[in-house]
């Protein structure tokens, strides 16, 4: 049994243990499906008053610990708890009964539920990675409120397993005024699991499927005393994938553990710690035009064929610490803080098939070029979001107010280096005609090794005024951006103001009408061909909603 095989299988027995022990009363289920993926799933919650809305059942047997949030309010269109009804966005929610219920391994999977994005752009290596268009947009993804950065050569990007995820809240249209630089798509915001206010409660579940697919979740909690709540919750789970050579195998086990104390009362402080360790990113390969989406007449590729070689890799560990502080002063008017560091390494060496066939005058073309590839790379960034929320109420006028300030800050590094690579026959591949470059320096007739430095910052300040008199809800935001991008040496600064003017109405049958304007900032971290940066003009972009 190699070591990654011994790591999977310790971590998943401890969190199966742990789950066992701690929940003293059993209500299990097996999954009669006779599908090709079965699941097992149990839970528990010792809390008399209220177990009965802690767990909800699911299909295929899954029972799920959650939390009491309907999917009918989404806080990230307003940074309130306004119901999606009285926002005037686009908003869509996932929350976990959904991506339990479902099967869902990924956040592209669960987006393959919400109109107007398209998922796994990059198809194979949509599990590797969360890209997705957003409204034709490529869009940032936003935990807890915070930003999930992501390196500038884009292969150290954080990704957030599903057994996380509490919800999924996906906010189309332009949202910079409350976020700052943002797409004009909109953007996708996860929130992570927090402790729940049982005495005690624990859920673990179990799925095999096609491919080799396996996963383990397992989640803890309860209370610890007066006040002090808290949560542990991981999961082990991976596949192989079609192709009979490469690294074509997902793995990862992640772990979380959260505790929050003051909770009940108006000053509560909650403290987040994530880790996942990818040993194994599946392949990151493509197929050539002829003989997939266009016929040739040597014949049809096989789905099995790997264009790489055999030992190559990819790899990424993850680790992250979260605050949550939260303060109610009374008549209306709360505080909440957040902040986040987040750290990301990614380890890649590949071969893989790149260009027209090597003779692009044969009719049926077999042998195709190759090209190799390596990069490491690593990812720092610490993200703060401060809010101060009130009410006031003018004769018959209501507004909830908020007032924000906001930092982010990731410094990414990485060095990387293409190079070229032996011919392969797609239809009688030979493979270990060259090796997989373990490092930038191992790539084989190399273009150079490319470096990159980039420093990125944003800070900004916003105001938002909700209005409501009789049924109508209008919606009031502006904001104020500073951001400062520092490419190997080479700075860049952006400013700009973005606001938003929503106005809704209530009608008594139901419907809610509304009409919005919004606009967008989005600096590029580009650099033209005489090496300068793009300039302020260029790198500010706005876009109606």
């Amino acid at each position: 049994m190699s070591d990654r095989c011994f790591a999977r299988l310790l971590l998943a027995g401890t969190i199966l243990t742990a789950a066992l022990s701690a929940t003293p009363a059993w209500a299990g289920s097996v999954s009669e499906d006779t599908t090709p993926n079965a699941s097992v799933a149990a839970a528990t919650s010792t809390d008399e008053s209220d177990a009965s809305d802690a767990s909800e059942p699911q299909d295929h047997g899954v029972i799920v610990v959650t939390g009491e949030k309907a999917t009918t309010i989404a806080s990230s269109g307003t940074k309130s708890a306004t119901p999606i009804v009285e926002t005037p966005q686009s908003i869509s929610v996932i929350n976990a009964a959904d991506i339990a219920g479902l099967g869902l391994q990924n956040l592209n999977q669960a987006l393959r539920f919400v109109a107007g994005v398209t998922p796994e752009t990059r198809g194979a290596s949509a599990e590797v990675y969360d890209q997705f268009k957003l409204r034709g947009f490529d869009a940032p993804v936003y935990l807890d409120g915070l930003r999930q950065f992501g390196s500038a050569t884009g292969y150290a990007v954080p990704q957030v397993d599903v057994s996380r995820l509490d919800r999924v809240e996906i906010i189309k249209g332009p949202a910079s005024v409350l976020y700052g630089q943002s797409s004009p798509g909109g953007l996708v915001a996860e929130v992570s699991k927090l402790p729940l206010d049982r005495a005690t409660y624990g859920a673990v579940s179990g799925t095999y499927g096609t491919y080799d697919l396996y996963r383990v979740d397992a989640d803890i909690g309860g209370r610890a005393g007066d006040g002090v709540l808290w949560r542990i919750y991981g999961s082990a789970n991976g596949a192989d994938d079609q192709q009979t050579q490469g690294q074509g195998k997902r793995e990862r086990q992640t772990i979380s553990a959260a505790v929050t104390a003051g909770a009940g009362s108006s000053t509560s402080f909650t403290l987040l710690g994530a880790y996942s360790h990818d040993p194994s990113n599946g392949n990151y390969g493509v197929f050539p035009t002829l003989g997939t989406l266009i016929d040739n007449p040597a014949g049809k590729i096989s789905t099995k064929f790997y264009g790489g070689e055999p030992g190559d890799f990819f790899r990424r560990e993850q680790a992250a610490l979260t605050y949550i502080f939260n303060h109610d002063f009374g008549s209306g008017w709360a505080l909440r803080s957040s902040g986040r560091y987040q750290y990301v390494k990614s380890r890649m060496g590949l071969v893989y098939t790149s260009g027209p066939a090597v003779d692009p005058l044969a009719v049926a073309p077999t042998l195709y070029a190759r090209s190799s590839y390596s990069t490491r790379e690593q990812l720092n960034n610490w993200t703060f979001d401060n809010q101060l929320t009130g009410k006031v109420v003018t004769g018959p006028v209501t507004h909830n107010l908020l007032f924000g300030v906001d930092r982010q800050v990731a410094h990414s590094a990485g060095l990387s280096a293409f190079g070229g690579g032996t011919p392969i026959d797609v239809f009688n591949p030979v493979y270990g005609t060259m090796p997989t470059p373990q490092t930038p320096a191992d790539v084989q007739a190399s273009f150079g090794i490319g470096s990159a430095n980039v420093r990125q910052r944003q800070q900004g300040i916003y105001a938002q005024d909700q209005i409501a008199v009789g049924g109508l809800r209008v919606t009031l935001s502006g904001r104020q951006d500073w951001a400062r991008q520092e490419r190997n040496g080479k700075a860049q600064k952006d400013e700009k103001f973005t606001w938003r003017a929503g106005a809704l109405y209530l009608l008594p049958f139901g419907l809610a009408p509304y009409a919005s304007y919004s606009t967008s900032f989005q600096p590029e971290n580009a650099e033209l061909r005489d090496g300068s940066p793009r300039s302020r003009l260029s790198a500010s972009r706005s876009r109606r909603g």
